[in-house]
């Protein structure tokens, strides 16, 4: 049974990320690069001072060669540079590292769970999938549609099944068309992939059925369970396609299941699926963008519309000209307050009237205070 490696944790991290950085004050990028080929850890905000480190070096050795009057070797200058980087180095290396690190009582190496949607789904699930349709001609592909549309859904908690959709954009499917695709699968493949293909189905459907559930009654059966199922998926996977075990990182992670559910508990309480909702809204306010800084104009629109909120819903602000309080006008409250679902919709559940009185009263309060909704 395939195990996960010796458990990382954040000091030893921090250190070797500190070994990288004392490694680079020596202008030499190799010996770099091996520490983080040997290690395995690479910090990408580190990666940003190690480059630039390199550069410095390399830089300073070329000046001082040229202005020194008696020549150098270059071992004994990058010497010199090290002696005084190392010095910058620990005075600012909370700077330096990532800032999750210096967080007290957090450690990323363990507080950060397995995502099911991302490895799972869009992962071991993802590439099945590839397996499966990349290879199939069109009359197999029609009879699996057929099917698929055929299946009775009761009882699987998911939306009426785009059977034509699916088959047309085959590699861009998202989560909850893959869900439909594993939950499925074994009874509509079962005769159209040979039987280590058909083997990696039945083990990675059984592994969506352990990890999307609820609450979990006996916690060390449920991980023994687990471990099983997931030792069948690596098996399945070894037997099809060796390389993916050494190329595919998601893979390796799922030997981390059983612990990062003894940690955070059912893994669907940490999916972050629905929060992938949002990504359409970001996306809807950089339409009207030149995308030379997305960030901004993304955060511009964004306030211009919870202003826009805030006013049809009665707020009150200060106008500095007039020096007193203004509000939208009287037909605008009008028809707000005869739109109690736009209202619900905007996130206000306060009644008509508890919300004019609180805006009267804030208003006799003075131009200091400011009512949010």
């Amino acid at each position: 049974m395939t195990q996960p490696g010796v458990q990382r944790n954040k000091n030893n991290v921090v250190s070797i990320v500190w070994q990288q950085l004392d490694l680079a004050c020596l202008g030499v990028s190799t010996h770099v690069e091996t520490l983080q080929t040997d290690t395995g850890i690479k910090d990408s905000y580190a990666q940003y001072w190690i480059t630039k480190i390199l550069n410095d070096c390399e830089n300073w050795v070329k000046s001082e060669r040229a202005n020194r009057e008696r020549p150098t070797r270059i071992c004994n200058l990058r010497e010199e540079f090290a002696a005084k980087q190392r010095i910058w180095i620990d005075e600012n290396f909370e700077d330096i590292i990532n800032p999750f690190f210096p967080v007290p009582g957090h450690d990323p190496t363990q507080d950060t769970p397995l995502e099911i949607l991302h490895v799972i789904l869009l992962g071991i699930v993802k590439y099945i999938w590839f397996y499966l349709h990349s290879t199939w001609k069109d009359p197999v592909k029609t009879l699996y549609v057929q099917r698929l549309q055929a299946t009775d859904i009761d009882g699987l908690s998911i939306p009426p099944v785009r059977t034509n959709y699916i088959m047309q954009y085959a590699n861009s499917l998202i989560g909850r068309q893959l869900k439909a695709v594993i939950q499925t699968g074994v009874f509509h493949t079962h005769d159209l992939v040979d039987n280590a293909h058909y083997a990696t189905w039945k083990a990675v459907g059984d592994l969506a059925a352990l990890l999307w559930v609820p609450e979990i009654d006996d916690m060390d059966q449920y991980c023994d369970d687990l471990k099983i199922a997931v030792a069948n998926v690596l098996d399945a996977f070894s037997d099809i396609d060796p390389s993916k075990m050494i190329l595919k990182i998601k893979l390796h992670l799922l030997t981390h299941l059983p612990d990062d559910v003894r940690r955070f508990g059912p893994l669907i309480s940490v999916a972050t699926e629905i929060f992938e909702a949002f990504n359409a809204v970001f996306r809807a306010a950089s339409v009207l963008s030149n995308h030379h800084a997305p960030s901004r104009d993304i955060a511009r629109q964004l306030a211009s519309q919870e202003g826009a909120r805030s006013l049809a819903l009665g707020t009150l602000w200060f106008d500095a000209q007039s020096e007193e309080w203004q509000s939208a006008g009287p037909s605008v409250k009008r028809f707000m307050d005869a739109q109690p679902n736009l209202k619900k919709m905007m996130g206000l559940n306060a009644r008509p009237d508890s919300l004019r009185s609180q805006q009267e009263r804030l208003a006799s309060q003075g131009p200091s205070v400011k009512l949010l909704l």
